[in-house]
This record gives structure tokens, sequence and C-alpha cells, in this order.
């Protein structure tokens, strides 16, 4: 993401695009909420041939968006970038070509910017005279109201608006609904007159990418997010309002520590880690963007407090004062020396928010956006049974707020930077063991997270009292079926033939990967994932 226009929400200030959710409550009911918001971009069917030495020398800023490639010491980027290119045995290779909000509200559907790009902005004369979302608008009333979806600093943000006493499968069917709907009237829309043939939602986060906005130059952190809204089951009075605030409060205190003990385990496994994590010690095995920290973190709510609003950032010393722990915190522990590639910020980002508005509960924030649907499903479902044992467990009365725990901030700065496969030690263990009351036999941090996983489902499977209102009867529910609606009834218009450029299979993202011809004595293009 890049500038955000709003920092932090006051008590009794609720953002406009929260106001829509007022008349949903229901009086003298018990409510829970679930919803999910999900940041992307969206990407051409034609990828783009550059040569692999501009991922050298080709960063330009984009002049609507941060800097990404500051997010680096200059020394570890240039060593990760010069390996990252040594490893791709063609001199030419293809990128693909995102889309941007920016591409909707600063440029044309011909891709030409309203102005130019010099440091007086003069008109551009190629530029028709409408953005893309205003020709989206004027031909098609889907693009004019739609609550569903919105532009969010640099990205496309979709949200799933029927949150009220919903379920999981319902929850991610109308989020890709509303993807998949968005996508259909896009191109049927756009149709024979975009230099862009077919958009689609983003299939990867990308090591690097090209934007339609700056398509002279290499970007990267195009990673997308998703944010997991969750609240526990509570009653409301007469008014539709909370009823017993105090309970409403203490519980979802629990959930927010319950929450944070797993947070390293969520974003090792489910985290896109930093692409040249591969190339070159210290970048982070686990999450790019949770590493960063800019708009996301590790920790950073504070459930002492239980502050709420929407919260962007903090200062460091609004986090982690000096009299809590200050030299054991992860993220002076990952800036203590020169090991690190990552430049330390003055604030960060906010891992929880807590009651955004009327009766919401919490929000989850450190998830990159999980492009595997099966794993997605799968995340939500953990913190679905973990709030079970939030709500059944005698012992999540007495955890302790994480953030302040020396053993915690060490798990997460091991993980962060080694990722699923760093290993606990017999201490860390014996503690996640007395947490959730169960024994814990693994050390393997993939291994020790599906190991609780699985107690959690085993134990709280259709009788939990979260799982029961938000699960299907059977704890569990196929992606395909979930999605099979939306397989049915969108369509896609049909579009001129692409002639796209022969690509080998689907690699992993993280690598860069050659051409499968192994017979060819020089490989002429190469795809970047």
């Amino acid at each position: 993401m890049d500038k955000k226009a709003d920092k932090n929400t006051k008590l009794g200030i609720t953002l406009e695009k929260h106001r829509k959710y007022k008349n949903m409550y229901k009086p003298n009911c018990l409510y829970w909420g679930l919803g999910i918001e999900n940041e992307v971009y969206l990407e051409a069917a034609e990828s783009i041939s550059i040569n692999k030495n501009d991922i050298l020398t080709k960063h330009k800023q984009e002049r609507y968006s941060l800097d990404y490639y500051k997010n680096y010491k200059p020394e570890f980027l240039q060593r990760a970038l010069q390996k990252y290119v040594g490893a791709i045995d063609c001199s030419t290779i293809l990128l693909p070509r995102l889309l941007n909000s920016h591409s909707f509200t600063k440029t044309d559907i011909y891709n030409n910017s309203a102005t130019l790009y010099t440091s007086s902005q003069e008109k551009n004369p190629d530029f028709i005279g409408e953005t893309m979302l205003e020709t989206l608008q004027r031909r098609n009333p889907y693009f004019v109201d739609n609550e569903k979806w919105l532009f969010d600093g640099d990205t496309i943000e979709f949200v799933s608006t029927n949150f009220f006493n919903t379920n999981l499968h319902e929850a991610i069917r109308e989020l890709m609904s509303t993807k998949a709907e968005f996508i259909y009237e896009l191109n049927k829309t756009l149709l024979h007159s975009s230099p862009v043939s077919m958009i689609t939602i983003m299939k990867e986060n990308y090591a690097v990418a090209k934007y339609m906005t700056n398509s002279q130059n290499v970007a990267i952190f195009n990673n997308g997010t998703l944010h997991y809204n969750i609240t526990l089951p509570t009653q409301l009075n007469s008014r539709g309002e909370i009823a017993d605030w105090n309970k409403f409060v203490n519980e979802h205190q629990r959930a927010i520590r319950a929450i944070q003990w797993m947070e390293p385990f969520l974003i090792a496994l489910y985290g896109a880690p930093d692409p040249f994590s591969s190339f070159e010690p210290g970048f982070s095995k686990s999450s790019q963007r949770c590493s960063v920290s800019r708009y996301i973190s590790i920790g950073t709510y504070n459930s002492d407090v239980m502050e709420r609003g929407k919260i962007l950032t903090k200062p460091l010393d609004k986090i982690m004062p000096d009299s809590k722990l200050s030299s054991s915190w992860w993220y002076n522990k990952l800036h203590s020396g020169t090991s690190s590639a990552y430049v330390k910020l003055d604030e960060l980002g906010m891992d929880v928010n807590f009651n955004k508005h009327f009766n919401h509960g919490i929000e989850l924030r450190f998830f990159d956006y999980i492009v595997d649907s099966s794993l997605f499903y799968e995340s939500f479902e953990f913190i679905i049974y973990l709030m079970d044992f939030v709500l059944d467990s005698e012992m999540s009365n007495s955890l302790e707020n994480p953030i302040f725990s020396s053993v915690w901030n060490d798990v997460v700065y091991r993980l962060i930077m080694n990722g699923k496969d760093a290993l606990l030690s017999s201490m860390e263990v014996k503690i996640y063991s007395s947490i959730f009351s169960m024994n814990i036999t693994k050390t393997c941090v993939s291994e020790i997270y599906y190991e609780i996983f699985q107690i959690l489902k085993t134990r709280y499977s259709r009788t939990g009292s979260f799982s029961k209102y938000v699960l299907s009867r059977n704890g569990e529910m196929d992606m395909e079926t979930i999605l099979s609606p939306i397989h049915k009834i969108m369509v896609p218009p049909v579009m001129p033939p692409v002639m796209p450029p022969v690509m080998p299979p689907v690699m992993p993202p993280v690598m860069p990967h050659r051409d499968r011809d192994s017979d060819k004595n020089e490989k002429k293009c190469c795809i970047i994932m």
C-alpha cells in the first residue's frame, strides 16, 4: 500500500466506509460477526518482455506511490538483486503487468496519464479528458456506487459486507463473488477499447513486476493483503447495542492475546516471504511486509490498553516504551546490528485493531494475500477454533500479554527471519503446551502449528462456542463447494484472441525460473513469478 490519508480514527468518529454497517444490527439478539477485506492488484493477461538487467537499473519511483526500494538498505538490496538476476540464465524475461488503483483514478482507458511526469506536471495532450474510472462509471452503473469494493492506497480493496451472523463459507463466497463480478464487469465494459485484452485478479504475490502507471520501471513489494474481522458472540440490547460492554472487552482482550501468541506461527505458515531471502541473509523467510512493518506488523497492538478505533501506525516509543522490555523487543533485535536488510522505521503499522466502529470486535491486519484458496480457508478456520479456546477454556483467562514476553519476542524474531522451518527450544515448546493444555511433541514450527490446529479442531468441532455458529455442521467446507455457484454465474465476455508468449509451467513465486526446454543451447525468454 502507499500513503494513507487517515492515520487514526479517534473514539467516537466513524469512517465513512463503515457507516453502512450501522443498520445491520438487530435489537435483542445474539450477534456475531465475520468479515474479510482483501487488498490486491489486478493483472493483465499479457506479460511484458524486458532485459533481465532492467531489474538492476530500472528503479524509478511511481509518482503516485511510495518508493518501495527504500525499504531496504542499499548494500543489501544491491547484493540481493545481483544474485537474483544471476540466477536467471536467459537475457530476456517476462514480467507480469499489474494495474493498481492509480490506473483507475490517474490515467485514461488508453493508459495515458492526466498530467506529464515532469516537475511542473503539465497537462498530458494525449489524455482523453476522463479517467478510466470516469469512463467505467459513464458506461456502466455498476461502477458508480458499489460498497463492496473501493480504492485503498494504491490497491483495489474488496470486502465482504454481510458480516452479521454469517458463517465462514458464506463470507468467503461473498468475497470471491464480489471479485469475480468486478472482473466480469470491468472486462465487459472495456471490451475493444483498452490496450489490455483481459484483466484478472493478480495470480501471485509477485517478486518483481511492471505497473501500467510506471511501465518503464521494475516494481517490488507487489503483495496483497488480507484482513480478518471477527466479533465473538455478543448479546445486543433493545437499541441494537452491546448489552455488556465489560464482558465484550474482556472476551476480545483474551482473543487478541491468544491470536498474538500464535501470530508468528500464522505469519510463518501463510505469509509471503521476501523473494530475496532465497539469495541473501538478512531478508525475511516469513513475510516481506511484516518485516518492514510500514502499515502492518507483529504484536504492535497493546491488549493491556484495548484502544478503540481504526489505527494504522504508531511511533516506536508508543508501541514499546523503554521501560517495557525494549532491548528484547523483536523489532529492536531485528535492527540491533548490521544483519537486517530492512531500514528501521520511526512508526510501525498495527497488527490488530479493536472496535473500529459500532459493535465491531477485532480486525487482524497481519496476513499477506493468500493465493491458495484452501490455505486461505484453513488460516481463518484455525482462528475460529482458537476463538473456541478463548471462550471455552479457563486457561485463556490467565493468558499474559505476549508482546511484553521476552520468550515470545525471541520466537517472533527467529520465525520472521527463518520461516516455517524454524525450530523452537524445549522451553518454548513447554510454554505453548501449557497455554493450550496439551502435550506438544514437535519442535519444527510448521509441525507445532498443525499439531495445535488438529487438537483444537478435535476438541471443539461441532461444540465450540464460536465454531458452532460460523463453521458448517461437519466443521469444514470444501473450497470447490464454496465457489461452485461463482464458477457457474461468472462467465467472462468473449474477448479478442490473445497470443501469449510461450511460458513454462507455473513455478513457485519466490525463485526465478527458466524455460524447461533444455534441448536448446540458448534460452530466449524466461518468466519471472
